[in-house]
This record gives structure tokens, sequence and C-alpha cells, in this order.
């Protein structure tokens, strides 16, 4: 596999000089490597990879303490389009630890769909079209941990740095079947979808409270906010304190 150049953006003159570069681009590939109840208690955005067409990929560190609200200003500027593959949990992640709507989204994976691709996952897609081979462990990763081994910061940067090429490929399929225009309406569509609050106690989700009394299910929804308690305070996923079928 081919080595891929990237830059760690964990300081405050390389935060500067990647604003710098970034600025004035109309088009940027972003990937987020999350930690959600895997190996850590709650949602965190543990990287931010984004890539230009000229080849520059950065990962930056939400980590290392710096103000990274600058990048707020890209991912929210409808004259910059973002290339993201499903951008729907992104989309979420970064309107939940954020609190910005990434918009002007061109979706590898809702682009791949209407082109008739079966395998859609990015992985599949790097492989079909790019020969591209993804070690899939690096999904499963603690990435939270620091420093992470170099290995782990290449796949991250190669997603990104790839999806230039792969919306250039898609691009290309969608104008041939004449659906560019109804693949532009979905990424509208799903840019404008609010995300519905969910009202329901965790304990009602756990698989069968509902056949509970009301008496045992007060119960059960004690015990749940106890555990979240233990496992935020301890900083596990609440299914490392009491798993939901025990």
């Amino acid at each position: 596999m081919d080595t891929i150049r990237y830059e760690i953006i964990d300081r405050a003159d390389t935060l500067r000089a990647a604003l710098a570069c970034l600025k004035g681009r109309r088009c940027l590939a972003l990937d987020l490597e999350m930690e959600n109840q895997r190996h850590h208690y709650g949602l965190h955005i543990a990287l931010i990879q984004i890539s230009t067409a000229e080849h520059r990929n950065f990962i930056f560190d939400p980590l290392a303490g710096l103000d990274l609200t600058p990048l707020n200003d890209l991912f929210s500027d409808n004259q910059v389009e973002l290339i993201v593959h499903d951008a729907d949990f992104d989309r979420r992640a970064c309107r939940q630890v954020y609190g910005l709507n990434l918009i002007h989204v061109f979706d590898t994976k809702i682009a791949a769909q209407l082109c008739g691709f079966r395998k859609f996952g990015l992985a599949s897609l790097l492989q079909d079209l790019l020969n591209i081979q993804t070690d899939k462990k690096f999904q499963k990763i603690d990435w939270l941990k620091r420093p992470l081994p170099k290995e782990a910061l290449d796949y991250a940067a190669r997603d990104t740095a790839s999806l230039h090429t792969l919306k250039d490929i898609l691009t290309g399929k969608l104008v041939e079947l004449g659906r560019l225009d109804w693949a532009r309406e979905e990424f509208q569509r799903a840019e404008l979808i609010e995300p519905v609050p969910d009202f329901m106690p965790p304990h009602h989700r756990i698989k069968q409270s509902a056949l509970l009394t009301p008496r045992q299910l007060a119960i059960l929804g004690s015990l749940t906010r106890l555990r979240d308690d233990v496992a935020r305070s301890v900083n596990r996923p609440v299914h490392f304190i009491i798993r939901n079928d025990l």
C-alpha cells in the first residue's frame, strides 16, 4: 500500500498553518473518528480528518486542547462542499458535541446507492473502485488513546485522502445514469432532516421491559440510572458495568 503523507494538528502553530491552507478551498473531504460507548463513557470526537483536492491531508486532534471553533466556519459555509461518506452519524455527532450543522455535503454513500452499488460501505467502495484495501481492525480501536499508533493514523488519513477521487468516479457514474440531480436532491433533503428528540427513558429500551409490572419497571429505572452514574464516574461504557440482558 502506498505511503500516505499527512500533518498532525496538535499545536497552535500547526493549527494556524492548517487553517491558512484550508481557507478559500471550495471542496474538502471530511471524516471523523469517534468513540461511542465502545471503550469509554459517552460520545467523543477523537480525530477530525480533512483532505484537500491537492493532496494536503490534515489530522486535527480534539484532545490537544486547541481551539477548533474556526473549523465551524468551514463546516457551515455553503460555498465549501464537504465530501463525507455516510454523513448521517457524523452530522448528528457534530450537532451533539459541537452544536453545528454540516451543510453542502456530497455524501458518497448516497451517491453509491443511487449508482446501484450493492456494497456501499466505504471499505467496499475503496476496494472496488480504487483498489485500496482498508484494515477493519482500526474501526474497533480506542481512538481516544494517546499516542495513537502510526498505522491507525495512516488508516484515518487514507479515508479522506481517497474521498476526492471517489467523488469524481461516482459523479461520473451519476451523470451517465442521469441521476446527478437526484443525488443533489437527496443530499439537500438529508441536511434538512432534524433529529427527533428521543424522550423514551433508557430502561424502556431494554428488551422485554414492557412485560414488567409498574413496580418492577420503577426498580429497573433506578438500576439503569445507577448504572449510568457508575459508568460516567469510571469512564466506561454502560454495558461494561451491567449488561442489558443481565
